[in-house]
């Protein structure tokens, strides 16, 4: 009989598809999968989630053998890239450090490196689900509703062995959901499953990928029900009976039997101690160990500034025993294991683990590896890695005042070789599909996206922001079309043009699109400075010259208009200054008997003058003095700290270094307008203004620019114009290049369309807006001004005079002031006297909800309020001085406050008063 998906999804009618594009398609497959297999559909889902996100990544595997929606596994030797033996070299020794002694690694280790067990059972997820469903491998590896129901088929055979029964209530099957994690122990099972019911809890909805937009309506009462049966990792990771040894080795201790240390994690994250070697490696040379240097950071005064992310290449359990040798002159200071996400220290960060290849950056930084293999096609990571490494992250940063950003956060692919001989041979991972976006969303520092799509202008500061979407789908050889995490970058702004070339990587030609050319890719998150734009296409400064990109619309750059930010470019006279891959101190600060370290620059890079970088806060160059395994060369375990400062830069795809000395500093030209005017290529986003003496420009929330007048009181004063487009949340106000001021829908855009409003001034080139002083708004030719003049368009704001002359009509938005007292002629139709000390209202015609009303001064000497489209043969007065049979009476604001009509011929020292507001008495 059929059994009930779980409560809380909504289970959707398996109606026929139309043709074209299926939205919902795979919603539709977890509730017929659930239904077919009597599994809850918000276990199905949920786990679905812990492992893929939902994505169908193509049908390619992850990096750990993960396929499609359900992530089912399934690893072969011919599936793995056979590393040479120069690749396996290049995987060990990551010190970065030419003052140490030649690399000899044990052949056992080297032998090791890119190993993984793939006969272990866990590997083989999808083997056993194909036969369960009676399909072949290759369809659920390709197809995702083959992966929902066979993912579906493997939990329902996991929930029947340990209960005998498939229950209807999603918190009955707690161990089917730990088994599925395939976690080699206890520990990361319980991670894995407590993750699967907090996503049931909380519910989830997501537009994947590929556009599949996917629901599972929240469960907040459900609490897993947990057996007192035990996890059986053995079940999984055993060959025939015979254990792999691949859980034992995620819990070994110190070969000296000494305590193993607490991990330095946060609370609610699984983690462990493993602890690295740290050992003498010739019995006659004391500065030969490995795999870390004994530190005191950030205590001894070496900052922890960074958080470098890795893949480990191998195996979890092999990339633990590696940095257990000491022969491998490498390590991190912690590996995480893809299944479950379990967190494995094996460096305390007080010291300095051997993981980026450059000593400078492992002294200042925290080094995470993350489970995946050298699989062919491997193009993706499993949620539990991302979210256990997003919750060390975020716990790390924290702990060490590192601020959450991709200057501070970044890759081992963006690790600077030190000098010219490491550069070519840097590594890239974790590589180019890597999900920054979605990282960076994890750790509560989302990188974000670019609605506006404007066109980007000269020394404007932007973070390179692709979609990781199928919207962008860069060919990178051997990998199927699927999302990535960065833009090519062309000699020119043309598809035709060749891709630009990194002088260590190529001494000839051009770039390539291999996934470890990283000469030629800016990566999602990365910021630099806007050097050209033409079309479409946006020019950044980037390695020493101008590089192109194709940016659909402006969208795919994020505008900075924050413009405390430090550029650097070099110093006045200097034609070109040097780039340095690592900030050491100058010779004088090493103390008698220690070795300077040579301050030498890359050779094959520069910048030339007029290029722009952006440049953290400038830092001391300093050495960590570590020679002996046991600290007793003389100075050692020393910081020494010169008076030499760098700045660190992001110079291409990798950070690199400035000498203070060659430079001089900018800020970037700010995108979002402030002061008083708008430049071309610069908007105002919802909440920001402008502001002059007396006037205020709010591009509001609700769509609508407006224009306030400015008053002693506190807030807003009355409104004097609008553009008239309130009801289109999230409109902004764009100045574009061709002269135009546009407010455009939320999405719009020059290219993409949704105009609202415009001032009609396009044709204009370099055309700019500025609020003046006198209250006007004005659009005013290249070149035009105040003084100049040159105006295209106004608002007609500006302040008028006191005296309203006979004939005289006061359109919505007039107004004039006094000494004491301000009259308006407002939008809404009221003619009011505010006082100026406070902005309080202190007279008003009482003419409100009549929108574009105005006042006339009519030659019969009557001051009349008239509704829009009345006036004194059509009739509609709302509002009167009575005061009509006085041919050529005018009215005036006077400085003590009153607001008074005269005859023809009187005046505040002659009489002839007609008429007041009587408001003198309200006024000092």
């Amino acid at each position: 009989m059929a059994v009930a998906v779980g409560a809380g999804v909504t289970a959707l009618a398996q109606a026929k598809q139309p043709a074209g594009p299926q939205p919902y398609a795979l919603q539709h497959e977890f509730t017929a999968a659930a239904q077919e297999f009597h599994v809850p559909q918000s276990v199905l889902m949920a786990v679905a989630y812990q492992e893929s996100r939902w994505d169908t990544h193509n049908g390619m595997p992850s990096t750990t053998g993960n396929y499609n929606v359900m992530g089912l596994t399934q690893v072969s030797p011919q599936t793995l890239k056979r590393p040479s033996g120069k690749d396996r070299t290049a995987e060990l020794d990551m010190r970065g450090d030419d003052h140490r002694g030649r690399f000899r690694p044990d052949a056992r280790v080297l032998a090791d490196v890119g190993a993984v067990r793939t006969s272990a059972p866990a590997l083989h997820t999808l083997d056993q689900a194909a036969k369960l469903i009676g399909q072949p491998d290759s369809t659920l590896r390709a197809d995702m509703g083959k992966s929902v129901r066979g993912g579906a088929a493997l939990l329902a055979r996991y929930e029947k062995a340990a209960t005998g029964t498939l229950p209807a209530d999603p918190a009955q099957w707690y161990p089917a959901v730990e088994r599925f994690s395939q976690s080699p122990d206890a520990a990361g099972a319980v991670q894995f499953a407590r993750r699967v019911y907090a996503h049931i809890r909380t519910g989830l909805s997501r537009t994947t990928t590929d556009g599949q937009q996917v629901t599972m309506s929240a469960q907040p009462a459900l609490r897993p029900h947990i057996t007192s049966a035990g996890y059986q990792p053995a079940d999984y990771w055993t060959e025939g009976g015979t254990n792999t040894g691949y859980a034992p080795a995620g819990y070994a201790v110190p070969a000296d039997g000494t305590t193993t240390p607490t991990p330095e994690c946060p609370s609610g994250l699984v983690c462990n101690f493993v602890p690295a070697a740290y050992t003498q490696n010739d019995p006659n040379d004391k500065s030969n160990y490995g795999n870390y240097d004994i530190a005191n950071r950030p205590t001894d005064g070496n900052s922890i500034r960074n958080i470098v992310i890795h893949d480990t290449e191998s195996d979890y359990a092999t990339t633990v025993n590696q940095f257990q040798d000491p022969t491998a002159y490498a390590s991190a200071n912690y590996v995480i294991r893809s299944s479950d996400g379990l967190v494995t220290q094996m460096v305390p960060n007080e010291d300095i683990a051997w993981h980026s290849g450059n000593k400078y950056v492992n002294m200042h930084s925290i080094g995470i590896e993350h489970e995946g293999y050298a699989i062919s096609g491997a193009s993706w990571y499993t949620e539990s890695e991302y979210e256990s490494s997003a919750a060390l992250v975020k716990y790390l940063t924290a702990q060490y005042n590192i601020p959450l950003d991709r200057e501070h956060i970044f890759g081992h692919d963006n690790v600077p070789g030190p000098l010219d001989a490491y550069v070519a041979g840097m590594h890239w991972d974790p590589g180019p599909f890597w999900d920054w976006t979605h990282y960076m969303q994890l750790l509560g520092a989302p990188i974000g996206a670019n609605p506006v799509g404007d066109p980007l202008q000269a020394g404007e500061l932007v973070t390179i922001a692709p979609p990781f979407t199928t919207a962008n789908e860069p060919p990178v050889d051997n990998a199927s079309p699927q999302p990535a995490n960065f833009v090519y970058l062309r000699t020119g702004p043309s598809t035709s043009d060749p891709l630009i070339a990194d002088p260590y990587l190529h001494s000839t030609g051009t770039g390539t699109t291999t996934a470890y050319d990283w000469g030629d890719k800016a990566v999602t998150g990365q910021r630099f400075v806007v050097a050209a734009q033409q079309g479409e296409w946006t020019a950044i400064w980037y390695s020493g010259q101008e590089a192109w990109f194709d940016n659909p619309s402006g969208q795919w750059t994020i505008p900075s208009d924050d413009t405390s930010q430090t550029l650097i470019t070099a110093k006045d006279g200097a034609t070109s200054i040097p780039v340095y891959g690592r900030a050491y101190p100058e010779a004088g600060a090493y103390p008698t008997g220690v070795t300077a370290q040579p301050v030498t620059p890359l050779s094959k890079y520069s910048i030339a003058a007029g290029q722009l970088y952006l440049a953290q806060p400038a830092v001391k160059g300093d050495f960590y003095n570590s020679v002996n395994i046991d600290g007793s060369a003389p100075d050692d375990r020393t910081l020494i700290t010169g008076t030499s400062t760098y700045y660190p830069i992001q110079y291409n795809g990798r950070l690199a270094y400035v000498d203070t000395a060659d430079v001089k500093t900018l800020t970037p030209i700010a995108p979002t307008a402030t002061g008083t005017t708008m430049q071309p290529g610069q908007f105002l986003t919802p909440g920001h203004s402008l502001s002059s003496a007396g006037m205020t420009l709010t591009m509001q929330n609700d769509g609508n620019l407006v224009a306030y007048l400015k008053t002693g009181g506190t807030g807003n004063g009355p409104a004097v114009w609008s553009s008239g487009t309130n009801g289109h949340t999230g409109a902004y106000a764009y100045m574009q290049s061709d002269g135009n001021l546009v407010v455009y829908k939320s999405g719009g855009g020059p290219n993409t369309g949704g105009t609202l409003w415009s001032t009609g001034t396009s044709g204009h080139a370099g055309a700019y807006a500025t609020l003046q002083n006198d209250g006007n708004f004005v659009v005013y030719a290249s070149g035009g001004g105040p003084s100049t003049g040159g105006a295209l368009w106004s608002t007609h704001t500006y302040k008028r005079g006191q005296t309203i002359a006979s004939g005289q009509k006061l359109w919505a938005g007039w107004w004039a002031q006094a000494q004491y007292t301000r009259l308006v002629m407002q939008l809404d139709g009221n003619l009011v006297i505010y006082r100026n000390s406070d902005g309080k209202a202190i007279w008003s015609s009482a003419t409100s909800g009549h929108s574009s009303a105005y006042a006339y001064m009519q030659t019969d000497g009557n001051l009349v309020v008239y509704k829009s489209g009345g006036g004194p043969s059509t009739g509609g007065a709302l509002w009167s001085t009575g005061t009509w049979g006085h041919s050529g009476a005018y009215a005036t604001l006077q400085n003590d406050g009153n607001f008074v009509v005269y005859k023809s011929g009187g005046g505040p020292s002659t009489g002839g008063a007609l008429w007041s507001t009587g408001t003198y008495k309200n006024v000092p």
